[in-house]
């Protein structure tokens, strides 16, 4: 569905399809905006994604005031965590921190693995007539001017719409065309993140122990599966990558003092270098940032996608506002996001 607007294609323009942005294009199609949503990759070949994510209860809300109830069905709750040390480098502490066990609210949040998110998400969108996806496409420049912003693909289709969002992730294409800088500071540790099926019951119980090198948690899954991000030094990660199957899977026990019996690695081994890094404005020219495109933290506690959902829901309220009184949606609004 096309602006009535001769002067936009759309009312809305996202580039980047993953998380935050498929849920700023519902949210968006939810108020009655019409999306042009652009994404490099083909959504009919997903690509491989190790991760997993903790959402808390805003977070869910979000969802499900987005019509998505089946995210909580797909989840697993956290009602617990403990949290152990290793201070020699050789044997656990026999003392740990416990948390949640006598929840008053519900769980501590809810743990879902990427790809099962996103398909959920992308299902959502494709039902939307007011979104169209305009992928595999690369954005390749940026024109704005008054009272509109332009978006030029690698083909030379352009697309013109009163604002843009920027969803495109830590590298942000669209961010670095509007001139908006950002700070980074590396945090000199990577992550290994694979999935494991245990042999013992999680008892919905999230563990966390620190190592002098960084901490490894068990993160658990539906089905008595669990996400293990594992964080070190970059030459730790880069030797723990390098281990044969056997191998790792014996130092994975080792470390988390054979608490859960035999572990079989039901996913590759995939590493992330982390690093801090801040946009110095959230807003400038009709261009607005969202997700890691705004913000990226270290994910040790588990609230990077849940800070992009909110800030999803805070720009979403705001269009709405400037929607319903007739306000620029590119305008003086984008202060209060700001």
């Amino acid at each position: 569905m096309i602006s009535s607007q001769t002067l936009y294609d759309f009312d809305l323009l996202i580039n980047g399809a993953g998380i935050a942005g498929l849920s700023m294009a519902l949210a968006a199609s939810k108020i009655g905006l019409s999306v042009g949503l652009i994404d490099r990759n083909d959504f009919c070949r997903p690509l491989p994604d190790g991760r997993a994510y903790a959402l808390i209860p805003s977070s869910l809300n979000l969802f499900e005031n987005l019509g998505l109830d089946m995210v909580l069905g797909a989840s697993q709750p956290i009602e617990e965590m403990r949290i152990d040390e290793v201070s020699s480098g050789i044997d656990i502490s026999p003392h740990s921190l416990s948390f949640g066990e006598e929840l008053i609210n519900g769980p501590m949040g809810y743990m879902i693995e990427s790809p099962v998110l996103s398909q959920i998400l992308y299902e959502a969108v494709s039902e939307q007539s007011h979104v169209k996806i305009i992928a595999p496409a690369v954005f390749a420049a940026l024109k704005s001017e008054s009272g509109v912003v332009e978006l030029t693909l690698e083909d030379k289709t352009s697309y013109r719409a009163p604002l843009a969002v920027a969803a495109d992730g830590g590298r942000s294409s669209l961010r670095k065309a509007a001139g908006i800088e950002v700070s980074k500071a590396p945090y000199t540790q990577s992550v290994l993140v694979v999935n494991v099926e245990l042999g013992k019951p999680h008892e919905n119980i999230a563990w966390q122990t620190f190592y002098p090198g960084g901490p490894l948690a068990v993160l658990p899954l539906t089905q008595n599966r669990a996400q293990i991000p594992w964080f070190d030094s970059h030459a730790a990660v880069k030797a723990a990558l390098a281990l044969s199957e056997e191998d790792f899977i014996a130092e994975l026990s080792r470390r988390l003092n054979h608490r859960y019996g035999e572990i079989k690695l039901i996913s590759g081994r995939y590493s992330y270098p982390l690093a801090k890094q801040m946009a110095e404005s959230y807003s400038k020219d009709r261009v607005v940032l969202i997700g890691d495109a705004a913000h990226q933290i270290h994910p040790l506690i588990g609230q990077g996608l849940n800070l992009g959902l909110r800030d999803v829901a805070t720009l979403a309220e705001i269009l709405r506002e400037a929607k319903a009184t007739g306000q620029d949606l590119g305008g003086p609004v984008l202060a209060g996001y700001d």
